[in-house]
């Protein structure tokens, strides 16, 4: 659609969401930002009509968007919702993001952009691709459209799997459903039509290319139609860079001409290798490495777009070549579930993926089920709860979704029954409207959580993550006295932990929890309720960094019907469902101000007033909170309530990082390689040496990391024994 036919369909309604202005066009959709019927903002593609009306391009389109969910790096922007309407249109909904794409930084500043700018966000392009391809995800359409610079300054990474359902035939737009990507920054291979050799190699070309044509303002290769440049690419070398980049150091250059070698064997062979290979010339060039500010550098490009700012649709017109051409409006998460939450669309990393869905409502269940299938769950729908019983005999299952109200066996008295024959399988529960109150009884009698009818994708997706997150964590440390040995935990240090946790546990005063990221203080959180005179009520946590402040407000306390714009019914808060059992709440320092204000209340009366509301309710809930930030600087920030701090802190526990516990790194290793074997890998077990290359390293990000680390290369190793040689190969690339 032309951006004329764009800017006349500002106001129409797209199932749930209104068009409010433009915010760009690519070869195969619009870009607008929309508002949901929540009054959430969000950015809304939408595939063009002559696209639309072929079914298989719109199953496609939806299908290759969601690529993106699949890695697991905060520069992917992923896909929240999709829907195609009773007309026809595909549409998918994302976060809007506050910046500008790179073709739109250089038109506004360009055409040269200065070096060290340049290859900061070639930097962070690199970090995201090294994730993908690590997922076995190659990108294949890389370019300065699709690569977008936020007000911070950090780069996202747009449109992974487009490529393959894109239509257009100009240089700076995706090739015709040829899989074939963009003539101005197609690798050879991809101009030749080898789709086969088309890997990871490929997409460095491209980000050589990007980096090229941001250096100099001009393609590596230069023609008068998209089909010329095509054959440029497909049979001539790029030209060295410094040929177009005067004053570029040759350290630099080298690094670009390489990664534009015509043979894929000569170029850089992964993105880590290449990002190395920036990094030390970078700082060889400008006297300092990679590493920078959480803001963009004042400069001569002047700053990004101010977050803020209105949507300004003819704004945008004028740069139609870009899907997400300038994004101009503040916002927050949206529909319960932000892109970059730890567990969005997607089952968290390692968790079991089995979920039976219980619904009598065959159409219901089976909507359910593809929903959860499309996130990546193994998921089984069945329609009455001896149905339910009968799998739960024939196989194991991570957690249990079912309706309340069924005939025969309700959701109620399946709870119970799974309860007493499979105590460790958790139960959701989902309710339509007006059973609220039904579904919070079900929570104080065991549910582990509730989603209500009509539902969001997304926040289905949040509560089953959150769900078998705190499974996860359950299973590991829910007997923290007696199973040193069995987790890898069992250093001086944890145990001294776990004597703290033993000491605390039958109080009733709040925890704080401390410790860096990756730490594990969700499992420390667990262990205190699981250890508690609690232990038998809810166990529900918050993950305070994954709302917006109005959104966080809502999920802690709760809403009124008619509290705001789309609140159809009431819906009670977490705080309300946590009664009797302990209210998690998880990296507390991002809370704002304002809801501290009501955690104090909270805390000091045991009462809260949901949202809307004329009156209190008491509450009896225990609070554990953890961060890794420290509260004592933001206090005196002024960023964090000193009173707040002083009612949390009433029992601090810190939670020493995994390179301060060493033998910890040898028993996770250990017991990795046990469950590898378990599961039907090959067994394998470390050298001494092995481990004390393991031992050696600083795992920043601690256990995750390590953990990650070791699965790789229990994946990747063939024998009986790792050596250190192949954990040194491994932590070099």
């Amino acid at each position: 659609m032309g951006s004329g036919t764009a800017a006349r369909r500002l106001g129409d309604v797209i199932g749930k969401y209104t068009l409010v202005g433009v915010l760009g066009e690519g070869g195969m959709a619009t870009v607008f930002a929309a508002v949901h019927r929540n009054g959430n903002h969000v950015a809304l593609k939408l595939l063009h009509p002559q696209l639309a009306v072929h079914g298989d391009v719109r199953a496609r389109f939806i299908e290759e968007a969601y690529t993106a969910n699949k890695i697991a790096h905060p520069g992917v922007v992923r896909v929240l919702d999709d829907d195609v309407t009773a007309q026809g249109e595909a549409y998918m909904v994302m976060d809007l993001l506050v910046g500008e794409t790179l073709d739109a930084w250089q038109r506004r500043v360009g055409p040269r952009l200065p070096a060290e700018e340049v290859f900061v966000a070639v930097s962070d392009v690199l970090d995201v691709l090294a994730a993908a391809h690590d997922a076995g995800i190659v990108h294949r359409d890389l370019k300065p459209e699709n690569l977008f610079r936020t007000t911070e300054g950090r780069i996202k990474v747009l449109d992974f799997g487009i490529a393959r359902t894109a239509d257009s035939n100009r240089p700076g737009r995706t090739g015709v459903g040829s899989l074939l990507g963009t003539p101005g920054y197609m690798p050879p291979e991809q101009a030749q039509g080898r789709t086969e050799r088309i890997d990871g190699r490929s997409d460095i070309w491209a980000v050589g290319a990007t980096a090229f044509c941001l250096l100099t303002g001009r393609c590596v290769h230069e023609a008068e139609t998209a089909a010329l440049m095509r054959i440029s690419s497909a049979m001539e070398p790029a030209p060295p860079v410094s040929s177009f980049a005067g004053g570029l150091s040759s350290e630099l250059a080298a690094v670009v001409d390489t990664a534009l070698r015509f043979a894929r064997e000569e170029r850089w062979q992964s993105a880590r290798d290449m990002h190395r290979a920036l990094d030390e010339a970078f700082t060889r060039t400008y006297g300092r490495g990679l590493a920078r500010p959480s803001s963009p550098p004042a400069s001569a490009l002047g700053a990004p777009p101010r977050a803020g700012a209105s949507v300004r649709p003819e704004g945008v017109h004028a740069n139609p070549r870009s899907a997400h051409a300038t994004t101009l409006h503040a916002i927050g998460p949206t529909l319960a579930a932000p892109s970059t939450a730890p567990d969005g669309p997607g089952p968290p990393v390692g968790a079991p993926r089995a979920i039976l869905v219980v619904d009598d409502d065959a159409p219901v269940g089976e909507i359910l089920g593809a929903q959860l299938r499309q996130a990546g769950y193994d998921c089984q729908v069945v329609t009455s709860g001896a149905q339910a019983l009968e799998a739960l005999e024939r196989r194991p299952f991570a957690m249990v979704l079912s309706d309340l109200q069924m005939p025969r066996m309700d959701g109620r008295a399946l709870l119970a029954e799974i309860g007493a024959r499979w105590p460790h399988v958790p139960v959701a529960l989902v309710s339509a409207y007006g059973t609220v109150s039904v579904a919070v009884e079900a929570m104080k009698a065991g549910a582990v959580d509730f989603v209500q009818k009509p539902f969001d994708r997304a926040e289905l997706l949040y509560v089953v993550g959150k769900v078998l997150e705190t499974r996860s964590a359950a299973s590991t440390l829910s007997k923290p006295a007696s199973r040193a040995g069995a987790d890898g935990l069992d250093s001086e240090g944890l145990r001294e932990l776990r004597t703290l946790i033993a000491r605390v546990a039958p109080g009733s005063g709040a925890v704080l929890v401390r410790g860096e990221p990756g730490t594990e203080k969700a499992l420390v959180a667990r262990a205190i309720h699981d250890t508690s005179p609690r232990a038998a009520k809810s166990f529900v946590t918050v993950r305070c960094a994954a709302f917006s402040d109005e959104l966080l407000e809502r999920e802690l306390f709760g809403y009124e019907k008619g509290a705001f714009v789309g609140a159809a019914q009431s819906k009670p808060g977490r705080a309300e469902l946590a009664e009797g059992g302990t209210l998690f709440l998880d990296e507390i320092g991002s809370i704002p101000l304002p809801i501290q204000v009501r955690l104090v209340h909270l805390l000091a009366e045991r009462e809260i007033e949901r949202v809307g509301a004329t009156r209190s309710m008491a509450v009896d809930v225990r609070i554990v909170a953890a961060t890794h930030a420290d509260l004592g600087a933001l206090v005196a920030a002024g960023a964090f309530r000193e009173d707040l701090y002083y009612r949390l802190n009433v029992v601090p526990i810190e939670i020493p990082p995994l390179r301060a516990r060493p033998r910890d790194i040898d028993a996770i290793a250990s017991r990795l390689a046990t469950e590898h074997a378990a599961s039907g890998g090959q067994p394998v077990t470390f050298s001494s040496e092995a481990l004390a290359c393991l031992r050696a390293q600083p795992w920043a990000n601690n256990v995750p990391e390590l953990h990650a680390f070791v699965e790789r290369l229990l994946i990747l190793h063939e024998g009986a024994t790792l050596e250190a040689d192949e954990v040194e190969s491994a932590l070099s690339r």
